[in-house]
């Protein structure tokens, strides 16, 4: 379009825009702004009752992550507690237990668990054994051991061996004869043979809990009566749990869900006993909770009420209110939707003025041109538009008019580069843009010039389809990529065929030097062959002799070709490449805010054997691919030297990217047809990925990549400690 010409536009554009028409009050042509004003009321009766849905739905499922987490603490807890029994239980059936014993096994186990008060090992005692029970306990070294509390009675279950001994020496020598709820549970335990747990009571001053209780029998004794057991029954073993601790330690330091939630434990076997409830849980219950839920749980065996439910004001005031707010919010949408549709069915009309005032000539040439051309206002709203948006973008003229343009862009990126090129704009600017714009399934490359009047308040826009020409550029790019990856795989097979060769060589060799000393042991020993047999050994070490100098003369050939290449396996400072590269990754990222965690702090010097370059390169472009279009990345980076195997082992795991997980699937789903992948793939990450497993492969390496959570990408590198 010529400079004239844009001058008759601005003239008749001029003229018109002087002349503004109000049509809000003309309800046949802005009857549709209405209809949408009513659905817009309607949709946001809607929107708040699924907000409100949502709100309760979130809010039950914040409940059951705090229940299941609580659940899951106790539950380990619980079996934690049952380890130390077991392993306890175990030593008994297996080995004779003494005191040294008893506190050897035991001491660490019951350290462990502040909740785990202490543990007994009580044997019983009838009034003739006392005498020697005495004596026996004293020489094990419990030289201050007294029976208490004092009574005469039939028979007695006396502590004889107790863990930690510091803190509990009151309970050496205490006859459990004289608690009648571990009485009770001592004697059923036995008749029983199982473990079980006692009620919730004060079993010492100042201490409220339960006790676990298992009867210890004599190794390989039947048992299979009551009569059996009760007389093959040796000892019980009795842990003191503190109920209170027991919980505490339980929870350990809270999770952040803990806060949202209390919840109160009950021993429904005796009347609902409270046993323990959290700091959070309130003393007023006449509040009904948002969520709450009772279950039970089993310690030990034994079954406690567990009920949980979410803290006063859950959520918040503001969440309460959110309902609310999305209505009002959606309706403010709707009355400025319906100023919109009011103001673009204004701005058709002013438009169509234009279009009207256009001369014969000047119509032809708006109406023939293959390229579009309009006219929009400074906020990028079409005014008037030619037929040739039609055929380029699949969209009616008149459909166009009052629509934004910002609205046909593709990518984000062009859009705000227009917005930023006309706030910038103080009188006259010229602009070109090539685009992708995309109206439905539509996609099309423009090639725009605009001219922006900040005078005249327009912008004068012509639009050229470069479809074609950037098609050519993208398929050009793909084939690019496909050779260079095609030369990447070649040379890959072609060094990783050298490695085989020398590999089988080496073994080859390997065995004929077995094979020449077998021969010549076999010559020196004096042992006299037929003339047959001494030809035919002959014969053999000839052979073997022509076998070795052909494996010799591969394994030359393969290193001269090795060497006359100008990819050179050689020894390189490992360490000194990678540190390297995360520098100069830190410095190129440095607004990306990254993070790079590394833990090689064993290591000083570790040389490998690779292509110098190539290991530089293939840095470089692996944190690349880490980092590029990311923000908040971390890397944590590990590496291990495995002498066994005679490799380096490189770990990268790369969190907070969704992204690169995601590509890292497809990558291995689409492994056999990588070709295929990379040429529908916009940006480089697939082609990327291909390069550095390819390079790792010619060093002969190896890349192993995983997916591990949906934002965690990890990368195993292995490459040769030498050749």
């Amino acid at each position: 379009m010529s400079i004239k010409t844009i001058s008759t536009y601005e003239s008749i554009v001029k003229g018109t825009d002087q002349k503004k028409k109000s049509l809000i009050f003309d309800f046949k042509k802005t009857y549709s702004a209405y209809i949408v004003l009513i659905l817009t009321i309607i949709a946001s009766f809607i929107v708040m009752q699924f907000v409100k849905n949502s709100i309760e739905s979130d809010q039950r499922l914040a409940f059951e992550k705090a229940s299941n987490s609580i659940n899951s603490r106790i539950d380990k807890h619980n079996l934690d507690i049952m380890h130390v029994q077991n392993s306890m239980q175990n030593l008994f059936e297996k080995t004779f237990v003494v005191k040294s014993v008893f506190e050897l096994n035991g001491l660490n186990l019951v350290q462990t668990y502040e909740s785990l008060v202490g543990m007994n090992y009580v044997y019983q005692v009838f009034p003739n054994q006392m005498g020697e029970f005495i004596h026996s306990t004293r020489s094990q070294g419990y030289y201050d051991m007294r029976i208490h509390p004092k009574a005469d009675r039939q028979e007695y279950y006396i502590v004889e061996y107790v863990v930690p001994f510091e803190g509990n020496e009151e309970r050496s020598g205490f006859d459990y004869a004289s608690d009648d709820i571990a009485l009770e549970y001592i004697k059923k335990s036995a008749e029983l043979d199982s473990t079980l747990v006692t009620p919730i009571y004060k079993f010492r001053d100042g201490i409220e809990g339960f006790q676990i209780i298992t009867a210890i029998f004599k190794a390989g004794e039947n048992r299979e009566t009551l009569d059996q057991g009760i007389e093959t029954n040796q000892g019980t073993l009795i842990l003191e749990i503190n109920s209170k601790v027991f919980f505490v330690e339980a929870l350990g330091k809270g999770n952040a869900s803990d806060s949202t939630v209390f919840f109160t434990i009950k021993d429904p076997s005796d009347n609902n006993k409270l046993v323990y409830a959290t700091a959070n849980a309130p003393k007023d219950n006449k509040l009904k909770p948002v969520v709450e839920e009772t279950e039970t749980i089993s310690i030990a065996g034994k079954d406690f009420e567990l009920y949980l439910a979410t803290v006063p004001n859950f959520g918040g005031s503001t969440q309460d209110a959110l309902p609310l707010i999305s209505f009002v919010i959606t309706l403010i949408i709707g009355i400025m939707l319906f100023a919109f549709l009011v103001s673009v069915i204004t701005s058709r009309e002013r438009a169509q003025e234009i279009a009207d005032r256009l001369t014969l000539s000047q119509r032809r040439i708006f109406d023939t041109s293959n390229d579009i051309i309009g006219i929009l206002d400074l906020e990028g709203v079409w005014k008037t538009v030619n037929n040739a948006i039609l055929p380029i973008l699949g969209v009616d003229s008149d459909v166009v008019i009052g629509t934004h343009l910002n609205t046909y862009y593709k990518n984000e990126i062009d859009r705000k580069e227009l917005v930023a090129t006309i706030a910038e704009t103080q009188k006259e600017t010229a602009f070109n843009q090539t685009s992708q714009m995309k109206v439905n399934e539509i996609e099309k490359w423009i090639d725009w010039n605009f001219s922006i009047s900040k005078a005249d308040g327009l912008i004068y826009a012509i639009g050229r389809d470069v479809t074609l020409e950037k098609e050519a550029e993208k398929q050009s790019k793909i084939k690019s990529r496909q050779r260079n990856l095609a030369e990447h795989y070649a040379k890959e097979a072609n060094i990783s065929k050298s490695f085989l060769i020398r590999d089988i060589s080496d073994k080859l060799i390997n065995i004929l030097d077995d094979n020449q000393d077998n021969l010549q042991k076999l010559n020196e020993a004096k042992i006299e062959f037929s003339d047959d047999s001494e030809n035919l050994l002959v014969k053999v070490e000839e052979n073997s002799n022509i076998v070795y100098n052909i494996v010799e003369s591969m394994k030359e050939n393969t290193i001269m070709s090795d060497k006359s290449n100008d990819y050179r396996i050689e020894k390189v400072n490992f360490l000194s490449k990678l540190n390297k590269a995360l520098d100069e990754t830190k410095k190129l990222y440095s607004d990306n805010k990254l993070e790079i965690i590394t833990e090689w702090n064993q290591l000083k010097d570790l040389f490998v054997y690779a292509n110098d370059a190539a290991l530089t390169e293939t840095f470089d472009q692996l944190f690349r691919t880490l980092v590029t279009n990311q923000n908040n990345v971390e890397i944590n980076i590990q590496i291990e030297k495995n002498n066994f195997e005679n490799v380096m082992e490189l770990e990268i795991l790369c969190s907070n990217n969704i992204e690169l997980s995601t590509i890292v699937e497809k990558f291995k789903t689409n492994r056999n047809n990588i070709f295929d992948i990379i040429s529908s793939e916009d940006e480089d990450y697939i082609y990327n990925i291909a390069l550095i497993e390819s390079d790792f492969k010619r060093m002969n390496g190896n890349t192993t990549i995983e997916t591990l959570e949906k934002d965690e990408t990890l990368f195993i590198i292995t490459i040769p400690l030498n050749v």
